[in-house]
């Protein structure tokens, strides 16, 4: 008996050991896979707020280069149904604009918040000015006037060059987040970067001859 108590103590503490380190594992595994799912979901929800910018965008400006075009003598559009769906964009652009604000802010971040105020919004507005102002003197019934036209015109031109600018860089960012997170975070040897590093590769990039090209890969 005396010789069997080392032998079944053994298999107990090996037996609440095995367990611990399973449930330890399993709980490891559990967390990586909740935050794997947060990551897809902020992936989605990054790409649906960069969707709904480009669509509303798109609607907001072709509804202002019809409504210019409208004023044009002989125009092909009917004046007063380009201005109903001017009015109808803007509307919609409005409604959705403390969303849009808030839904970059924590997507994105603050700086892209800003910037959507100053580069879009902002363009937005200032072309909008002056082609209502173009269509006050069209319903005035004042004389054809081409700086109406031509002045909104080169407006609505840079409007949509700081968008493609826009949108092209918040498809960047779409794009890092998503490789992030399927092929982990490629870190490179620099100040901040190194506080991520291990002992053990920080050794490494002490005897690393070209430390430039040195870096390392973490997960999401």
């Amino acid at each position: 008996m005396a010789d069997l108590f080392p032998v079944l103590a053994g298999a107990i503490v090996t037996g609440v050991a095995g367990n611990y380190l399973v449930q330890r594992w399993q709980l490891r595994t559990w967390r990586i896979q909740q935050r794997q799912i947060g990551y897809q979901t902020e992936l989605e929800e990054l790409k649906k707020l960069l969707d709904d910018i480009t669509q509303k965008s798109a609607d907001r400006l072709r509804s202002m280069r019809r409504l210019v075009s409208s004023m044009a003598p002989n125009a092909v559009w009917s004046f007063n149904d380009a201005l109903k769906s001017y009015q109808d964009q803007v509307a919609s652009w409005n409604t959705a604009l403390a969303s849009l604000f808030v839904r970059i802010r924590l997507t994105a971040n603050y700086r892209w918040s800003i910037r959507f105020e100053e580069e879009i919004h902002a363009s937005f507005r200032e072309a909008g000015a002056l082609i209502e102002q173009g269509a006050r003197h069209r319903q005035g019934g004042g004389p054809f006037i081409w700086s109406d036209l031509s002045e909104p015109s080169r407006k609505l031109d840079g409007l949509q060059t700081l968008l493609s600018l826009f949108l092209h860089d918040l498809t960047d960012v779409v794009e890092r987040r998503r490789e992030e997170i399927y092929f982990g975070r490629k870190i490179n040897v620099t100040h901040e970067g190194l506080s991520e590093y291990s002992l053990f590769e920080l050794v490494h990039v002490t005897l690393t001859t070209d430390v430039s090209s040195f870096y390392v890969i973490r997960s999401a």
